[in-house]
């Protein structure tokens, strides 16, 4: 529950960091959820985020390999900026400079996503340096 107020304060705060291109400090919570993965009909796997609410219920999200990605990369708190520069190390050598855009707003999508779903939280850089 401390987790859910603590953590509603952030979207509006990572929103506001975002639009003023400010770097922050992304932390993943890693005890919070689990990954599950299923079959459909079709024998296909999906993959479901399931995040740890009050009294040990889970909430389902979508999670696909784009997440997956993004998950392993927050292994360990980074800012912002390494981020995107990691991140973009799993583009197409051909990728388009000027489709870099889009591929930072998705990514931007992503984190907002992951945020909104409770398992990332951010702070700002002094917090990062005195502890890194």
């Amino acid at each position: 529950m401390a987790r859910d107020f603590f953590l509603i304060q952030l979207a509006e705060k990572f929103d506001f960091l975002i639009y003023n291109n400010t770097d922050f400090c992304i932390v993943f919570l890693k005890n919070c959820f689990e990954i599950e993965t299923e079959q459909n009909n079709e024998q296909e796997e999906n993959q479901k985020l399931k995040v740890r609410e009050c009294n040990d219920l889970f909430i389902s999200y979508d999670f696909d390999e784009i997440n997956a990605i993004i998950i392993d990369e927050l292994k360990t708190p980074i800012l912002k900026s390494r981020f995107f520069t990691a991140m973009s190390n799993y583009l197409d050598d051909d990728f388009a400079v000027s489709d870099l855009q889009d591929f930072e707003t998705l990514i931007i999508k992503r984190l907002r996503y992951l945020l909104d779903c409770k398992i990332l939280a951010i702070f700002g850089t002094d917090n990062f340096k005195a502890q890194y």
